[in-house]
């Protein structure tokens, strides 16, 4: 695919060096700020991925681009209260830290799987979060609030996955109430993004498929 489209792969400023994320309106900002610089103002598609969900739901909701597609892929959709969040960024910060700290060993403690070639992504990423961002990504994320409001128009472009074996699958069905007129295709037992790290090039011939097609591709995990 990256001989057809130009990717803009932006992380969160939790999981970059030396950076620290202030807020979900903070990391729009930025990414509206690239897109302006570089004179892109309409899109193929929105990916979304585990908690940079929260920032692809902004970004969309927004409605500051025109956009084709969207994919959300392991969103999580937690509502928590705001005592719960406060105490379990303590928890969150700890327990990712030691991913660092055993090298990825420690990482099956908290995902799904271990295998060597993801250990280095997730190791990085918890060697960048100091507790500034984490505090202030459980003031602003995975809140009560109501999810964004997207209009039946967008939300027929968009497509919500899920799959069966992870935890927020339990959320689906608050999801297809808000946006009645999304897709929610289903994989089954499929962990959180199980499709997209064990198999890229799968994944990404499934994106292809969606943007040249506008359905999903008849694939032999979903429900």
């Amino acid at each position: 695919m990256q001989d057809d489209y130009f990717f803009v792969l932006p992380t969160l400023s939790a999981f970059c060096d030396s950076e620290t994320y202030i807020s979900k309106k903070d990391e729009l900002a930025q990414l509206e700020s690239f897109l302006a610089e570089n004179d892109i103002d309409e899109l193929e598609m929105v990916l979304g991925s585990s908690i940079g969900v929260e920032i692809a739901m902004e970004f969309i909701s927004s409605g500051a681009h025109e956009f084709n597609h969207g994919f959300i892929d392991g969103g999580m959709f937690a509502k928590i209260g705001g005592l719960a969040r406060k105490m379990l960024a303590p928890v969150l910060y700890k327990t990712i830290g030691k991913i660092d700290k055993t090298n990825g060993d420690s990482l099956k403690e908290i995902f799904w799987t271990d295998e060597d070639e993801i250990k280095p992504y997730f190791v990085e990423a918890a060697r960048n979060l100091d507790k500034d961002s984490m505090n202030n990504m459980m003031k602003d994320m995975l809140t009560k609030d109501a999810y964004p409001k997207l209009s039946p128009a967008t939300q027929q472009k968009m497509v919500f996955e899920f799959g069966t074996s992870e935890d927020h699958f339990k959320y689906r069905k608050d999801v297809m109430r808000s946006y009645p007129n999304a897709a929610f295709p289903v994989f089954k037992k499929y962990d959180h993004m199980q499709y997209q790290i064990e198999d890229p090039e799968g994944f990404a011939q499934m994106l292809r498929t969606i943007i040249e097609t506008g359905e999903m591709p008849k694939l032999p995990m979903l429900r």
